[in-house]
């Protein structure tokens, strides 16, 4: 169909400007400009290869704008797990277990593969089992002190009540077993040797 003055004005203009736009990398501008063409004459001047073009350097240029962006990222992430990592450095060394695996958990979110949380957590993992093993070994030894003391209690109650003759029994009983506490035997003997001179005194008057 023929062309009115008015459209043949309107595509000549916008091709110009499209072809302006194009050459100044203005390529949304130079898309809406040369769509503008291709509306009122889709055959005028390769315009249809100008579109595709177009369309073409957008993409690359969105694509590029795409990597600038996560590269921006990956730097922005990267140091993030660097503060969190000093962070977590210093809970290890201070050895504030909670404190650090909630920051093992917002390490491995932002970098799963980070080597050095590995690291952390190995040494944190060895510190926790030095301290429940020593917790066990005091727990055995306060059980091993316990039973000691229970050990000993016949005799030393017998004795605070003045019943000479069961607390020398008891006593002796105790002292007989092996591998007793230095301060119970001790306090034992005391008590046996007390025990034996007070039976004494009490018996002497009655056998004289």
């Amino acid at each position: 169909p023929q062309l009115s003055k008015e459209q043949e004005t309107k595509r000549n203009v916008s091709y110009e400007l499209g072809f302006d736009y194009f050459n100044q990398r203005k390529y949304n501008d130079a898309l809406r400009e040369f769509q503008i063409v291709a509306d009122i004459d889709p055959n005028y001047k390769e315009v249809q290869t100008f579109l595709d073009q177009t369309k073409q350097s957008l993409k690359a240029l969105e694509q590029l704008e795409a990597e600038r962006r996560a590269a921006e990222e990956r730097i922005k992430t990267k140091k993030i797990v660097e503060d969190l990592l000093a962070k977590a450095r210093e809970a290890v060394k201070e050895r504030q277990a909670v404190v650090a695996e909630n920051l093992f958990g917002q390490i491995t979110e932002k970098d799963p593969e980070n080597i050095e949380v590995q690291q952390l957590k190995l040494e944190l993992e060895a510190w926790q089992r030095q301290e429940e093993e020593k917790r066990i070994a005091e727990a055995a030894k306060a059980a091993a002190r316990k039973a000691m003391v229970d050990a000993m209690s016949p005799g030393k109650t017998a004795y605070l009540k003045r019943e000479w003759y069961v607390a020398i029994l008891k006593l002796e009983d105790f002292l007989q077993k092996k591998s007793m506490d230095e301060d119970l035997v001790k306090e034992a003997s005391d008590m046996l040797s007390d025990a034996k001179n007070q039976l004494a005194s009490e018996l002497g008057p009655v056998l004289g």
